[in-house]
């Protein structure tokens, strides 16, 4: 059935998207994103964003349907009930979510590297519990989408999944990135979660931005003068990682290394 109109999927899968497929907006104040009744992971915020998302989700809606329940079933296996998936699935996302500093990190990755249409992959286990131990890393267009290598870590789907997100006439290299998110669970199959996110107005890369302008008109010793806009505007993990790339960019603009000054860094290098 093209029309998405089962409610009660909404109540069991609400975390897996917050944006209709369709229009891209968020649900209504008051209201829920409605799935695909048959694969339950295309969302739309109405009957009428369902229908004209058809034709598209159609090509894919039994790849994501048969995904669903290779999950589910590995899931089970592992000792899982049925009825406490799509929690389990929620719960993942949250966590991932919540770990300090990955979203920024993920999305200054993707901006560096746009130019090669690469994903950004984040695999974390069941046995890191707050996240500090998961590894980022780019993979360009060139071996996601050509290489054989790249299926011996995903599957034939994530693939095709990656260039359905990739294809969409909404994809723009400059305001969109696709991340993938892994999280391996001891004696069960991971789950995988493939999403098309947007460069933040205001966000990290603005900051990158602001960083570039400064190493190219602001003399090394009054660079300085910055650094309490980064640490009042930004959480301090992400005020570290923008002041090292002041540092980086200085050294290399103006061919002076971080330990001339640190009168001015910060001893041990730190942000003051």
């Amino acid at each position: 059935d093209p029309e998405a109109d089962r409610a009660p999927a909404v109540d069991r899968l609400s975390a897996r998207t917050t944006r209709c497929w369709s229009c891209k907006s968020l649900a209504a104040p008051g209201s829920k994103l409605r799935y695909c009744g048959r694969c339950e992971s295309a969302a739309y915020c109405s009957k009428s964003c369902a229908r004209a998302d058809w034709n598209t989700h159609k090509r894919a809606c039994e790849s994501y349907h048969q995904a669903h329940e290779e999950a589910l079933a590995a899931f089970v296996a592992g000792g899982g009930r049925t009825k406490d998936f799509n929690k389990r699935v929620d719960d993942i996302q949250s966590w991932f979510h919540k770990v300090p500093g990955m979203k920024h990190e993920i999305e200054l990755l993707a901006w560096s590297h746009r130019s090669q249409a690469p994903i950004i992959v984040a695999v974390a286990s069941d046995t890191d519990v707050d996240g500090s131990a998961i590894p980022v890393r780019m993979i360009p267009r060139s071996f996601w989408d050509e290489d054989p290598r790249f299926l011996d870590t995903f599957t034939t789907f994530v693939r095709e999944e990656i260039r359905t997100l990739f294809g969409e006439s909404s994809f723009s290299s400059s305001t969109n990135y696709v991340c993938v998110l892994c999280y391996e669970t001891q004696g069960t199959q991971s789950m995988t979660f493939t999403a098309t996110r947007i460069f933040q107005t205001n966000g990290p890369v603005r900051a990158v931005e602001i960083i570039e302008a400064l190493i190219a008109a602001t003399r090394p010793e009054d660079l300085t003068d910055a650094f309490a806009w980064f640490r009042d505007a930004l959480p301090a993990h992400l005020a570290q990682i923008l002041l090292q790339m002041i540092r980086n960019r200085a050294n290399t603009v103006h061919g002076c290394a971080c330990e001339d000054r640190r009168a001015s860094w910060g001893e041990d290098g730190q942000l003051p």
